[in-house]
C-alpha cells in the first residue's frame, strides 16, 4: 500500500509533518539541499520562515533553466567598445590582458586570451570560478551560488561578471 506521504513533491504540509514529528529543528547544525532548483527554493524559504538561521543553509544547483551560456547582456552604464585591463591572480601566477569592457564574462574574456582558469557550469550556480575582486567594478548577470555575506566581502563569479571600470583585478587564491 503507498503512503501518500512519500510520494510526490515536497510541500508545506509534508515540511510541517517533518518538522511536528521527525525531525528536532534544533539539533540540525547545517542543512544541505539537492535537487531541483524550485524544490530547493521552496525548502530555502520554508527553513526561513521557520526561524533557521540562513548560515546553516546551504545548497547545491546542478542546473537552472535559460542559464547563460557566457554571454551576458551590456549593462548601459558602459559605453560600447571601451577597453579595459584585466588582471588575474590564479595559482600564483598573475595574467594581465585587454578586454572590451562589459562585451563578455571576465571568464569568458580571459578563455578567449588563454587563460587556465578553473569553471564547470558557466552558469551561476557551481561557485567554481569565484574569485576576490581586488579592484574596479563588475556587474554580475546571475548568481546562484554565492552567500550575500560572500558578495559583502567581495567575491564574485568570474563567469557572470562583466567589467564596468577600466580596470578590473580578481584574485582566484583568496
Amino acid at each position: 500500500r503507498d503512503v501518500v506521504f512519500y510520494n510526490g513533491r515536497i510541500d508545506k504540509e509534508k515540511l510541517d509533518i517533518i518538522f511536528k514529528n521527525i525531525v528536532d529543528k534544533e539539533a540540525i547544525d547545517n542543512y544541505f539541499l539537492c535537487g531541483p532548483g524550485e524544490m530547493i527554493f521552496f525548502i530555502k524559504d520554508y527553513l526561513n520562515q521557520i526561524g533557521t538561521d540562513k548560515e546553516k543553509i546551504h545548497f547545491e544547483l546542478f542546473g537552472v533553466p535559460g542559464a547563460s551560456s557566457g554571454q551576458v547582456e551590456k549593462p548601459r552604464t558602459v559605453e560600447e567598445g571601451k577597453m579595459c585591463s584585466i588582471t588575474i591572480h590564479e595559482g600564483g601566477k598573475t595574467f594581465t590582458f585587454k578586454a572590451t569592457q562589459a562585451a563578455a564574462s571576465i571568464l569568458d574574456a580571459a578563455l578567449q586570451n588563454n587563460a587556465d582558469l578553473p569553471f564547470a557550469c558557466k552558469g551561476g550556480v557551481c561557485a567554481t570560478c569565484r574569485a576576490k575582486l581586488l579592484e574596479g567594478q563588475v556587474e554580475m548577470k546571475t548568481n546562484y551560488a554565492l552567500e550575500q555575506d560572500e558578495v559583502n566581502d567581495g567575491f564574485i563569479l568570474t563567469c557572470q561578471a562583466v567589467p564596468l571600470t577600466d580596470r578590473v583585478v580578481v584574485d582566484y587564491d583568496r
